[in-house]
């Protein structure tokens, strides 16, 4: 085990109920080419058997596990960052493989001592699915920005660096789930002048939803919680440096969606006629349109996302506004009403 003095870089892992890839995502951290790191691997209430494979690699790197109970992944992240014994902490999820490279470029950066947040590269590693194919190709497409960006405002935790001295008191723990506490911490950090960039060179595989049904709740899930970011950042649900102002516009188009079906169905209810069934499909067609840059980026990779890249982006949007419309419910209108 290596002394813990010479250690440059804290690798913190949330575990939960993840055996079918820790040990993927610990074997690619024991090939690195920078050896001076510490992994700290929070489970996060496990009831499965990944606890008990983490124990083979105590004797490989300088390895911790830290257990708690189910509390959610930014109370684990926020934990295992806490325990480190590093200036430099590395978010890694459980089912991501870094390349062999990646805690070295993830750390170059910050050799500039204005950075204080690194963002990696997302690399889609089950290419067999033609979802999980879609999903990658366009988180690639808005990643292009951020590669030419002097600083961003949007950092994953997938893969994410920061300074400990930055990093504070974290991430929110009022997001149980894994979507957009990470998020909200960039904007905080953007918010106070803080420097973040993107690094292409530091590459992480991740698995993507394969089936139709498991990716119309990712988005559903990713909408609902992105209320409670927005309601934090009001400024930032128009434009960020990672979604642009596009989702914004896509959603817009989305509520008018939902909208033009209302009316559509009044219509048959109140005057019993049909004739307005071409509005909802007018709002689908100005979707498909908005998307045609997605399509015409994958066509380089995939021939047919030409045509099936709008389409999914069309059923992305659609399922995240969904979401986004019972999470201000939730959020916002039953908030309001527990208060009085």
């Amino acid at each position: 085990m290596k002394n813990d003095k010479k250690l440059k870089a804290s690798v913190v892992i949330p575990n939960y109920n993840s055996e079918k890839y820790i040990i993927g995502t610990l074997e690619s951290l024991n090939n690195q080419t920078f050896k001076d790191f510490e992994v700290i691997v929070v489970d996060d209430g496990s009831t499965d058997k990944s606890a008990k494979l983490i124990k083979d690699f105590y004797s490989k790197f300088s390895l911790r596990v830290i257990k708690q109970k189910n509390s959610g992944p930014a109370s684990a992240r926020n934990l295992g960052a806490k325990n480190s014994k590093t200036n430099i902490i590395i978010f890694l999820d459980s089912d991501c493989v870094p390349y062999p490279d990646f805690i070295e470029e993830m750390i170059k950066p910050f050799k500039n001592k204005e950075i204080v947040g690194v963002h990696g590269m997302y690399v889609t590693k089950n290419k067999n699915s033609f979802i999980a194919r879609y999903i990658g190709y366009e988180m690639s497409f808005r990643q292009e920005k951020m590669k030419k960006a002097e600083r961003i405002d949007h950092m994953a935790t997938h893969a994410a660096a920061y300074r400990k001295k930055d990093f504070g008191k974290g991430f929110s723990i009022g997001f149980r789930k894994a979507d957009m506490e990470d998020i909200e911490f960039s904007y905080r950090l953007a918010k106070e002048g803080k420097k973040m960039i993107f690094c292409e060179s530091a590459k992480i595989k991740h698995p993507h939803p394969e089936s139709f049904i498991r990716f119309v709740k990712q988005q559903f899930s990713r909408g609902y919680w992105r209320v409670l970011g927005h309601i934090m950042h009001p400024d930032k649900l128009i434009n960020d440096s990672y979604l642009g102002r596009s989702i914004a516009i896509q959603g817009g188009l989305s509520l008018l969606f939902f909208a033009s079906i209302i009316i559509y169905f009044a219509n048959i209810i109140f005057f019993r006629q049909i004739n307005l069934v071409w509005l909802p499909l007018v709002f689908l067609l100005i979707l498909y349109v908005s998307n045609i840059n997605l399509g015409l980026y994958c066509w380089k990779y995939e021939k047919k996302m030409l045509f099936l890249a709008p389409i999914m982006a069309i059923i992305r949007s659609i399922s995240a506004t969904l979401g986004f419309i019972f999470g201000f419910i939730d959020f916002k209108i039953f908030a309001l009403r527990d208060k009085k």
